[in-house]
């Protein structure tokens, strides 16, 4: 029974915590990553950890479940799961066959309509879940699935402050192609996803590059990406913030004279 019980998916009134105050947020339509998706609003004790119903083998679920994963095969187009989200993990609401398919076919992301659960005395995370939806609406970019939704904040002004005589959304779309897009890219290739094991390259880069803002003002564009990650690797490691300053001006000037050149 214990081992049976290891296996099943989690349910969201266990692991929420109904004395606290809430704050609840439509968080609209958006792209999630399956990864983060953990368990289910309203079937507990049904599902195994890959969305697959315990005890039910008959023909119409056989059926129903492998529609899905036909259609998804061949790029059916399927309406969006609901999720709760609470705490960085989804729950399901409605659409768990479909996470099942994706879980199955190895489908990373899959739109999904949100409602958000965030304490009222967190008001970080409260700024973030703000914050995230004026990054959304004012970019049009919402395929960014962040774990900790401060991070948002650094995304804004990155989209914002990119060069571009564009308007607000072609600028955000040249960044997120141009800049967003190769920078994660080079830290999934990089040493950084073994010290953050838990982080996606997304939630890596805003660490990078809030790193980068805090101690620089800003990112150095005409460093490559190999060299801010490293940059980054090499003074994250130092403890004391004055010497981390003084290893920024070095860099700063050498990355100006290579400007230069």
């Amino acid at each position: 029974m214990k081992r049976k019980s290891e296996k099943i998916a989690p349910c969201f009134g266990d692991a929420f915590d109904a004395a606290k105050p809430y704050v609840i947020m439509d968080g609209g339509l958006r792209v999630i990553d399956k990864d983060r998706i953990v368990g289910t609003v309203g079937k507990c004790g049904q599902l195994d950890l890959n969305f697959r119903y315990f005890g039910r083998r008959d023909r119409a679920e056989r059926s129903r479940r492998e529609r899905i994963l036909e259609g998804m095969e061949e790029y059916e187009t399927f309406p969006p799961i609901s999720v709760y989200l609470y705490e960085g993990s989804y729950y399901v609401e409605d659409g768990h066959r479909r996470v099942a398919a994706c879980k199955a076919l190895g489908i990373q992301y899959i739109d999904a309509r949100v409602k958000e659960y965030v304490y009222k005395g967190d008001e970080r995370n409260i700024e973030g879940a703000l914050t995230r939806r004026r990054f959304e609406t004012e970019t049009g970019l919402k395929n960014i699935d962040l774990r900790y939704e401060w991070g948002y904040s650094v995304l804004h002004r990155g989209a914002a402050h990119y060069p571009s005589d564009k308007g607000v959304k072609m600028r955000a779309q040249l960044w997120y192609s141009s800049w967003f897009l190769p920078f994660c890219t080079e830290i999934k290739n990089s040493r950084l996803v073994k010290r953050y094991p838990d982080l996606a390259p997304e939630d890596i880069y805003v660490i990078v590059v809030g790193f980068y803002d805090d101690f620089m003002g800003g990112v150095p564009r005409a460093a490559g990406f190999d060299t801010l990650i490293s940059g980054f690797m090499f003074t994250h490691s130092i403890r004391e913030r004055p010497l981390r300053r003084g290893f920024f001006r070095i860099l700063r000037v050498l990355i100006f004279r290579v400007r230069r050149r």
